[in-house]
């Protein structure tokens, strides 16, 4: 069973792994101003799903109130005042119908060209509150509600597909990393660093551990992994490397000058 696999069938809260000190201070630290950057909240009130929620939800507030406000011109207006003559009656139903025909597509309008707009002004004002008692309330309680779950929780949808597709994505961003210049610099930094301490020490000084007087248990190591190491060597695609190694080394050879 894989590591992730464990995490998907774990059903106890991830609180339990947090000692009371550890929650207290976890507390604290929701609560420090400047915790949450203002680039965080424009990126959540920017894009098409957040106007696509707005959106809805001030067309749904702006037509129930659409269906109020003819009603109550009417109302207000001559013709509501003689609602009960049947003439004057019928007369103010069909004005409201018209009206609210009228008010929808206005309404439309509206939002298609304030949206963003509102958007905008929405994630400033969060920005503003962002360190108010009711913003770091909002934020304690998103974090004990995360608490409160079990690692299979946040994990439900880990089915062998998407770790495979995960495990694709660590590959393909680990091969990148290598080629990248910057790593490849780390890297030989490294490899000199270790070369220029170890230039004149044996194995066994190199690997001791600094401070301590230990050191690892070299020959216990060899023999465990020795078996493993052989068996990868005598493997098809080992092979094929040190074949295609020595290729390389033999042309190289013979690319070279006469007599060097």
């Amino acid at each position: 069973m894989t590591p992730v696999r464990d995490l998907v069938d774990a059903r106890q809260p991830v609180d339990r792994l947090l000692p009371p000190e550890a929650q207290e201070k976890l507390q604290g630290a929701l609560a420090r101003p400047g915790l949450v950057h203002p680039d965080w909240v424009r990126a959540m009130f920017r894009g098409e799903a957040a106007e696509a929620v707005l959106n809805d939800a001030l067309y749904r507030a702006l037509k129930d109130f659409s269906t109020l406000l003819p009603r109550l011109l009417v109302k207000v207006s001559p013709v509501g005042r003689f609602g009960i003559l049947g003439s004057a009656g019928a007369f103010a139903e069909k004005l409201i119908v018209e009206l609210e025909k009228l008010i929808e597509p206005e309404i439309k309008s509206f939002l298609a060209n304030s949206t963003e707009r509102i958007l905008e002004r929405a994630a400033e004002f969060t920005i503003a509150k962002i360190d108010d008692p009711a913003s770091i309330e909002f934020r304690a309680t998103f974090v004990n509600f995360m608490l409160s779950k079990s690692p299979s929780f946040f994990l439900e949808a880990a089915n062998d597909e998407m770790l495979g597709d995960m495990g694709a994505v660590v590959e393909i961003t680990a091969r990148h990393l290598a080629e990248t210049p910057e790593m490849q610099a780390g890297i030989r930094g490294w490899i000199d660093r270790v070369m220029d301490y170890s230039a004149d020490k044996t194995l066994g000084e190199v690997l001791q551990i600094d401070g301590s007087g230990a050191r690892p248990p070299i020959d216990a190591l060899a023999d465990a992994t020795w078996p493993a190491f052989t068996n990868v060597l005598g493997s098809p695609q080992a092979q094929a490397w040190m074949d295609s190694l020595l290729d390389e080394l033999i042309d190289e050879y013979e690319k070279a000058p006469a007599g060097r």
